[in-house]
């Protein structure tokens, strides 16, 4: 909500650079200052064991972790 609130003019927010970076490239936000922040943060895929082999499962996971190198 507060990107939102940011986009339309009502303050500023801090943001994850993957949560902002579509709305960067489109103008509807800016970045005011080169300043970034890097956080010991992680996150995790979860699903129930049995699953994991299934296609949906895997091509979901595949393209997860090619996205997460990319950053």
């Amino acid at each position: 909500m507060s990107l939102q609130a940011a986009e339309e003019g009502q303050g500023v927010a801090l943001g994850r650079t993957v949560l902002v970076a579509d709305d960067m490239a489109q103008g509807h936000l800016v970045q005011p200052f080169t300043l970034h922040l890097t956080t010991k943060l992680a996150v995790y895929l979860v699903y129930p064991k049995d699953r994991a082999a299934e296609p949906k499962v895997t091509a979901f996971r595949d393209w997860l972790t090619k996205e997460a190198a990319l950053r």
